[in-house]
């Protein structure tokens, strides 16, 4: 209708006028610190890597030690005509998929991702999508990874504390694995990968891997 009334008055018969409104173009806050954190670690000589939202109930699942029946708070794509039919929950078995499909690249690899992950709230049925940052190494262990979490979070000036998780996550070695926290608020996961994951994927060194969710830190 707005274009048929212009196009009758003659597009050239209108005066340009320049609106009241002054504004600054900036770029978004949260870009700008996940933009830092990336830069931090490509200074430690880590390769960033990017991977797909979707992702395999067995790559997602089975493949990290965690039986499918278990899970509940995944989003499904219905009519899948693939096998990369949910929306991933975590970065963390992408990581060990990129490293597995560079067994004969040569060594040592450290790669990261920083993106989206994807699950619906237990309370509400409502589908969450965070900001997360995995990061792995291999050959690695806890102690140079832990390096590297310490490393990141003194520069941003962000205090975190450790403590042993009562039930870690099946992927990572017992003993071997943390919570990482922001004041009483738990972001993210660190450890060594057991031995039975590293077999699934087919990855012969060791593998020392952490994520965490950013949201804690990009709305500071």
């Amino acid at each position: 209708m707005i274009e048929d009334v212009a196009i009758a008055y003659g597009y050239e018969n209108f005066v340009p006028e320049i609106p009241n409104v002054s504004t600054i173009g900036e770029e978004d806050k949260r870009e700008i610190m996940k933009r830092k954190i990336a830069e931090m670690l490509a200074g430690l000589g880590l390769l960033e890597v990017s991977n797909y939202h979707l992702t395999s109930k067995n790559d997602q699942f089975t493949s990290m030690g965690t039986p499918e029946k278990q899970e509940k708070n995944f989003i499904q794509v219905e009519n899948s005509k693939t096998d990369y039919n949910i929306l991933r929950k975590d970065i963390t078995h992408y990581l060990l998929k990129n490293l597995s499909e560079n067994v004969d690249v040569e060594y040592p690899q450290k790669i990261f991702e920083i993106g989206k992950i994807f699950g619906v709230e237990s309370k509400t049925d409502i589908i969450s999508e965070k900001e997360s940052l995995a990061v792995a190494i291999t050959p690695g262990n806890f102690t140079e990874m832990k390096q590297v979490l310490e490393y990141i979070f003194n520069m941003l000036g962000i205090r975190i504390t450790i403590n042993e998780p009562s039930n870690p996550p099946a992927h990572f070695i017992d003993g071997r694995a943390i919570n990482i926290k922001i004041g009483d608020t738990t972001i993210g996961t660190l450890g060594e990968i057991h031995p039975k994951i590293l077999k699934n994927w087919k990855i012969k060194m060791p593998v020392s891997l952490m994520e965490i969710n950013l949201e804690q830190v990009l709305n500071r």
